[in-house]
């Protein structure tokens, strides 16, 4: 009987320490009754709920223990786990479904979530402020991002120069895929990177008009070639594809539209002979 009351007294004891272990967690995520997930400090256990900082919105939230499906510490140990509830699988995201899923932005504050690649190596993934063209509200104005990089940084605007910065990639309000490198005090797109490398650079016209220019190099003959407004784009294409006559028929039957000049451009990429 004796040895019964001690066991009973160590169990007390085992379960009371277990329970002062989980009235505080410091980091982890939590994941309620929607699915949605959380990142959180300071998470504790106060009665039939649980009470914890949100790390977004950096604002405290209180839910009931039967809307909680599960808890886990920032070192991977789960501390609750609903009844008949799977802890939920970490799915590997591409860099483009990175930026896809985190976008699109607010529109009402004008920023995207960007990955930029400084010239000394660093890499910062973060929302950059932008802005829309005056004449179209979807549109993303080029140039709001041309001499200078906006950063917000925990709510906070720290500012770039351009010539410090090697690369810009993000998806914009018409979730389209963009890359910008710097070149000197302002930036250039990259429209496609290969054997022809095209670029575009944008500028202001009047009444707000974004108008732009293009840029190809031919690596394998070394020369820059400059489409502008009035330039014959027809004979630049001939004139940089020289090394490959059997592009000549679909050059002259293309339209002058930029997935058929990308069409184009990855033709070039291909062998002769698979053509």
């Amino acid at each position: 009987m004796k040895k019964l009351y001690v066991l009973v007294l160590l169990l007390c004891g085992c379960l009371h320490l277990s329970a002062q272990d989980k009235k505080t967690i410091s980091e982890g995520t939590i994941t309620i009754s929607t699915n949605q997930r959380m990142k959180f400090t300071n998470l504790r256990f106060v009665n039939d709920q649980v009470v914890f900082n949100d790390n977004n919105t950096k604002s405290d939230f209180t839910y009931f223990m039967n809307s909680i499906k599960s808890i886990v510490d920032d070192k991977g140990t789960t501390i609750y786990l609903k009844t008949g509830e799977k802890l939920p699988v970490e799915r590997v995201l591409t860099e483009d479904q990175m930026l896809r899923k985190i976008n699109p932005p607010l529109r009402d504050v004008k920023q995207v979530y960007a990955k930029i690649v400084f010239k000394n190596g660093t890499i910062l993934r973060t929302y950059i402020k932008t802005r829309t063209s005056i004449l179209d509200s979807e549109r993303l104005d080029e140039l709001s991002i041309d001499r200078r990089v906006v950063v917000i940084d925990n709510n906070e605007k720290v500012r770039y120069k351009t010539e410090d910065i090697d690369s810009i990639k993000f998806v914009d309000y018409k979730y389209n895929n963009r890359v910008f490198v710097g070149v000197g005090e302002g930036f250039r797109e990259v429209l496609y990177d290969g054997k022809i490398k095209w670029y575009r650079m944008y500028s202001y016209g009047t009444n707000y008009k974004i108008n732009s220019s293009d840029f190809m190099y031919n690596t394998e003959i070394n020369q820059w070639f400059y489409l502008g407004a009035f330039t014959n784009r027809r004979k630049k294409f001939r004139e940089m594809t020289i090394l490959r006559p059997d592009l000549l028929p679909f050059i002259e039957e293309m339209s002058i539209e930029d997935k058929y000049i990308v069409k184009l451009l990855y033709k070039y990429e291909k062998d002769s002979s698979n053509n």
